[in-house]
């Protein structure tokens, strides 16, 4: 070992950022006084804007543990280390790979000396990895044979930097890749290379993708997912049916993964994130797999730091209240600010069958708007409504603001590969119809013609029927609505030449199984197999909700339908 990598990162409390600004400046000095050493190198990264569970990474590059543990007990020291947490720290050691033989690179996973001049990048992008069982039943030639794909995919990228660190016997994983890019899209692009490459190479799985597609195809070969052909209104052969919130609480393996991981800490770990929007498709026997990310995550570009509270939600740490907040709002490529996300959409369409639809979501520019004023979840919105109503140009100037960012952010889900998108406005129907028209709908009719027609785009809102036609008159395929009004009632109001989603209230859930029935078949009635209805509940799954329920629901769903022209 003749180097050591720790890359250590920092997450600082919003009480830091109460203190008198001097007294701040103080503590950032001592800290950097105390990260200046000869023995160790540490390259600085700033996450602000680009993650919300941490401010501050430190890749630090010494020659054995002993200066890397002196650097952490000055570091502990100070009293800006006392105001923060660590929430990820990864240990290896730089060695040469025993897959290189032939192989030349100017990365530094390719170099016989030190690593080099390090940290002159603008973005750095950390991944500690542990290979599968399978990857060691391999052939030591095969192992070499594959290893030598990556390389040559790395090759294409000579602007990008890879730094591989080894692990075994000195931390919880087998080793730790970190890129130093020029550019976050150069990355993005390197990952879809990387991905291309195992998907052609897995020979096993491209079979079994065949075989499902033999088992589930009805006839011929399916153009494009069911749930995507029933939101064009097309003649279907069923009706399609999945859950908004349907990765969440009801599953028993994802509250096993919540004792460990946050929603956060899921959303944006593209492997923990992907197994999680795949779990009800099996489980549930639903149509579509649904994004699992929280509407929040715009803001880890908008520079607004937020966190989500246990049995609340989420919680703006410095909510957006003035003309300087919103001044001090980021508008950036939406790669930049979430690319975890796009990872994740990218590993999704390689493994899901090709009859399953993957949805991508996005806040409505509203309701982000409303977290964004009112800090937390609100029953009256006083804040929120202050400001549209006593201070228009403000709300106009923080609108414009949220829908760019909405803009790009569902225009880069579209193009990583989901199948549809559907707007979430899940407070609207706090608003009176005429404030609705006036202050919220043209941006969100800005978003639905910005994203145009290459997807389905659903438009959802709750909680006040009287904004109905509204809400149908954006830019959009399908409404979703809630159980407020009979689905065929609803339908009329928004017109026939749009499809609808919905509308078991998410309550009859929680009843016995013949109540639940019941209700599910007068949804269906109300359809009447007319094309374009997309069987969901009128909102989210409830927490209660038993799993095998909603299985349940998803079968009688497709029995009833089968026969029956949709």
């Amino acid at each position: 070992m003749n180097e050591l990598y720790r890359y250590l990162t920092l997450a600082v409390s919003p009480e830091w950022r109460r203190l008198d600004e001097r007294e701040r400046a103080a503590q950032k000095q001592e800290f950097v006084t105390a990260v200046a050493n000869d023995a160790v190198r540490v390259h600085a990264y700033s996450l602000v804007g680009t993650r919300a569970d941490a401010d501050l990474l430190l890749w630090c590059v010494g020659d054995d543990l002993d200066v890397l543990r002196d650097l952490e007990q000055r570091l502990a020291a100070t009293a800006l280390w006392s105001y923060s947490t660590r929430p990820y720290s990864y240990l290896a050691a730089r060695r040469r790979s025993q897959y290189l033989a032939g192989h030349e690179h100017t990365g530094s996973e390719h170099a016989r000396g030190t690593a080099g001049p390090v940290g002159d990048m603008p973005y750095v992008v950390v991944y500690p990895m542990t290979k599968k069982r399978a990857w060691y039943a391999l052939p030591h030639e095969e192992r070499t044979r594959i290893m030598g794909a990556h390389f040559a995919a790395g090759h294409k990228y000579p602007d990008i930097r890879i730094h591989t660190g080894y692990s075994f016997g000195i931390d919880d994983h087998e080793f730790v890749v970190s890129f130093e890019v020029p550019d976050v899209r150069r990355f993005l692009s390197l990952v879809a290379r990387d991905a291309d490459l195992r998907r052609r190479g897995d020979a096993a799985r491209a079979r079994s993708r065949r075989d499902r597609r033999r088992d589930h195809a009805r006839a011929g070969l399916v153009s494009a997912p069911l749930l995507v052909r029933a939101l064009r209104r097309e003649r279907v052969e069923r009706t399609p049916v999945w859950y908004m919130r349907q990765a969440g609480r009801c599953l028993a393996e994802y509250r096993a993964m919540r004792e460990k991981h946050g929603i956060l800490e899921i959303a944006r770990q593209p492997e923990l994130c992907a197994r999680v929007t795949r779990m009800p498709v099996d489980r549930l026997g639903v149509d579509a797999a649904v994004l699992y990310a929280d509407i929040m995550l715009p803001l880890d570009g908008m520079g607004v730091p937020f966190h989500i509270q246990p049995d609340l939600g989420p919680i703006v740490e410095r909510p957006v209240r003035s003309a300087a907040d919103v001044a001090a709002l980021r508008v950036v490529d939406a790669e930049e600010a979430t690319p975890y996300l796009f990872e994740t959409i990218l590993a999704l369409r390689r493994d899901m069958p090709p009859e399953i639809a993957l949805i991508g979501f996005a806040g409505a520019p509203f309701t982000l708007a409303s977290y964004l004023i009112e800090g937390r979840p609100s029953r009256d919105y006083a804040r929120t409504k202050a400001m549209l109503l006593g201070e228009p140009a403000l709300w106009e100037r923080l609108m414009n603001t949220v829908s760019e960012v909405l803009i790009r952010y569902l225009r880069a889900q579209i193009a990583a590969g989901v199948h549809v998108v559907q707007l979430f406005d899940s407070w609207a129907g706090a608003l009176a119809p005429e404030d609705y028209e006036s202050a919220v709908l043209p941006y969100t009719r800005r978003i639905f013609a910005a994203l145009g027609p290459p997807v389905p785009r659903i438009h959802f809102a709750t909680g006040n029927p009287a904004l109905l036609e509204l809400i149908a008159s954006a830019e959009c395929e399908a409404v979703s609505v809630d159980w407020r009004l009979p689905l065929d009632e609803a339908w009329e109001r928004i017109g026939y030449e749009h499809a609808i989603q919905g509308n078991l209230d998410p309550a009859v859930c929680l009843a016995p199984w013949d109540v639940v029935e019941v209700r599910a078949d007068d949804v269906l009635r109300r359809a009447a197999g007319r094309p374009g209805h997309v069987f969901n509940l009128g909102h989210g799954v409830l927490p209660d909700t038993d799993a095998d329920t909603l299985a349940r629901l998803s079968l009688l769903v497709k029995e009833r339908t089968s026969a029956v022209p949709a």
